[in-house]
């Protein structure tokens, strides 16, 4: 079994959502505070604007429609040590569109290596993340065409 971490480090003054989202949510700033407590000393750290989305996590469909399931509703063990296909498709050769790179179903399918079985996770890489510290990297993400969406949805995932 490999094991990948896909998480960004959290600091302050990092990246923000774009308008109008941005300055509603305002900046994130981490602080630590040291205290005293029956002869030991501890440590707590304080995350203010911590958004739900400032790192990798996991959405569903209750997210946009109420009626539809919520996170909360799967269960923890379905999450732990599923098959995961990783589909990489490189970010400098991505197409662009009014400024914003994208990921296509043809990337996707010259990306896919070996059939995807139902029910497993899907993972897209484009090596993006090592742009997790500039401050665009949010703005200038990039995203799936409508296509791409429908290709990896007819390869019924059970997470993205």
């Amino acid at each position: 079994m490999k094991v990948i971490d896909i998480t960004g480090p959290i600091y302050n003054g990092m990246w923000n959502y774009s308008e109008p989202l941005g300055s509603m949510l305002g900046n994130f700033n981490l602080s630590r505070f040291e205290f005293e407590f029956g002869k030991e000393k501890y440590s707590v750290e304080k995350f203010d604007g911590f958004k739900a989305q400032t790192g990798t996590y996991i959405e569903s469909p209750g997210q946009y429609q109420v009626s539809k399931y919520k996170v909360s509703d799967i269960k923890i063990e379905k999450l732990f040590l599923m098959d995961a296909y990783l589909l990489f498709v490189d970010y400098e050769k991505l197409g662009e569109k009014d400024g914003k790179k994208f990921v296509s179903a043809e990337d996707l399918k010259k990306a896919e290596k070996k059939d995807i079985p139902k029910g497993a996770a899907i993972i897209v890489g484009t090596g993006y993340g090592k742009r997790w510290e500039s401050k665009d990297f949010f703005s200038k993400s990039w995203f799936f065409k409508k296509e791409a969406m429908e290709y990896i949805i007819s390869r019924k995932p059970f997470l993205l």
